[in-house]
């Protein structure tokens, strides 16, 4: 039985599923229309693409039958003004309430970040949330540990970061590393998987934008994430299964502050080869 069957009365033999098929899977002919190809069970990727681009819903995945994908809502579309203001106004939060977020919109924002591609529609990236005060702690502290050492070797990046004066910071009460973000969400994949490291980041990036649609604010973990690479004993302090890694790290939280203005940046450095 092969994975994609097709409603002959409902194609209209157009093409679209055999013409959006990342693997060229689909075989078209103007009188059967589409059909699999015999290795089709065998390669597919399971991306649905041949499902959703179907515009009478004829054609049916075997993990993924047409009742199973939400038709577009082109109401919901966002215009282009609206689209470039939702990216404009993503900012870093550097000050945070001190009110927890629900478990379940985090474990919502996270759903919504799943959509994000990954190569070859692995769907490799894998999160963890450290939600309470204490294991956000130990991360801050993790951190403030890789920053004395850095700076006790004279390594050159505490010096070109400043961490002395970072360290400092902590000493008098300031959280300079974490923000005093409420929770910290990790990305990670298995250390031996090539595209894993790709697909964190990518997937991270989605979850900082939709965040300000969750009323949260976000910020990179870039310290969280020089401590992790550049000493890679403090992954087991990570409590992650055997094998896996964090790749990126992002603090959240509800923000503080309002922005009521959005900042310029420079011009993009553009070259049409």
């Amino acid at each position: 039985m092969g994975i994609v069957t097709v409603d002959r009365e409902k194609c209209v033999k157009c093409g679209a599923c055999a013409d959006v098929c990342p693997l060229n899977l689909i075989n078209l002919t103007e009188k059967e229309g589409p059909s699999e190809v015999v290795w089709a069970r065998r390669a597919c990727i399971g991306c649905g693409h041949c499902v959703c681009v179907c515009p009478e819903g004829a054609l049916s995945h075997a993990s993924m039958p047409p009742e199973e994908c939400p038709g577009i809502k082109e109401e919901l579309k966002p215009s282009l003004e609206q689209a470039k203001q939702f990216v404009r106004t993503r900012r870093s939060i550097r000050s945070y309430r001190k009110e927890p977020v629900k478990k379940e919109t985090l474990f919502e924002l996270i759903k919504a970040s799943r959509y994000a591609p990954t190569g070859h529609n692995l769907q490799n990236v894998k999160w963890k949330v450290f939600y309470s005060r204490d294991r956000v702690d130990m991360l801050r502290d993790m951190v403030i540990s890789f920053m004395k050492k850095m700076v006790e070797q004279e390594d050159p990046l505490a010096k070109a970061l400043h961490m002395d004066m970072i360290l400092k910071g902590c000493e008098a009460g300031s959280d300079i590393i974490l923000r005093g973000a409420p929770h910290v969400i990790i990305a990670y994949g298995k250390s031996e998987d090539r595209i894993a490291c790709g697909s964190c980041m990518i997937a991270m990036t989605h979850l900082d934008l939709l965040a300000q649609a969750f009323g949260l604010g976000t910020c990179w973990g870039g310290f969280i994430d020089m401590a992790l690479g550049r000493d890679p004993s403090n992954q087991q302090l990570l409590g992650l299964p055997e094998g896996c890694i964090s790749y990126a790290s992002m603090m959240t939280g509800y923000p503080k502050h309002k922005y009521r203005r959005m900042p310029a940046r420079n011009e993009p450095e553009v070259d049409f080869a």
